[in-house]
């Protein structure tokens, strides 16, 4: 409830227009929903194991990386997963603004590593998160830019998100997955 409050009086003194009322409720809505999934562990976890193969230190868990990039991944799901850093929203416009609504202390380096997968699974399959997982990692390491920030050594804390839009196939054994993936870090 602190962090709503803090958003509260940061939006009063930033003295926005009333059309942000929305993103008050949105943000009370992620933050009074906020808990970690298992694709979110997942995640987290395939990026430590491949900061460890690289003889680096693994990130430490941060809440307020973790809200930061549930604020975007969130906003990016309601876009069809348009992916971008940018916000229309004016209160968290950037990576910035959404760690610090989201509770985060000022740092020096802030990095937001954003992307978006489409895969096709069985319905019955029981690994689904475990390759989403893998697929997510892949793609961010496959990008020149998002790889140089998952790596950079100086970086110890981190967060991510993943929203999910299931869609029919047209195949009946089959379900199509768009997964919105945000990762905030920070040193």
């Amino acid at each position: 409830m602190g962090y709503i409050l803090k958003t509260i009086l940061y939006i009063c003194k930033k003295k926005i227009k009333m059309k942000t009322l929305f993103t008050l409720a949105f943000i009370f809505l992620i933050f009074t929903t906020a808990a970690q999934t298992s694709l979110e562990e997942k995640v987290f976890q395939k990026i430590n194991e491949y900061r460890d193969s690289l003889q680096l230190s693994k990130l430490e868990w941060d809440s307020a990386c973790y809200k930061g990039s549930s604020l975007q991944s969130t906003y990016l799901k309601s876009t069809n997963g348009i992916v971008s850093h940018n916000n229309k929203n004016e209160s968290i416009k950037n990576a910035k603004e959404r760690f610090k609504l989201s509770g985060g202390k000022k740092t020096l380096l802030l990095a937001e590593i954003c992307n978006s997968t489409n895969k096709n699974y069985k319905v019955v399959d029981t690994l689904i998160e475990e390759k989403l997982a893998i697929e997510i990692v892949a793609l961010w390491k496959k990008s020149p830019t998002h790889n140089k920030m998952m790596i950079n050594p100086r970086m110890r804390y981190g967060g991510c998100s993943v929203k999910i839009i299931t869609s029919s196939t047209g195949i009946k054994t089959y379900l199509h997955y768009n997964t919105i993936s945000v990762m905030l870090l920070f040193e």
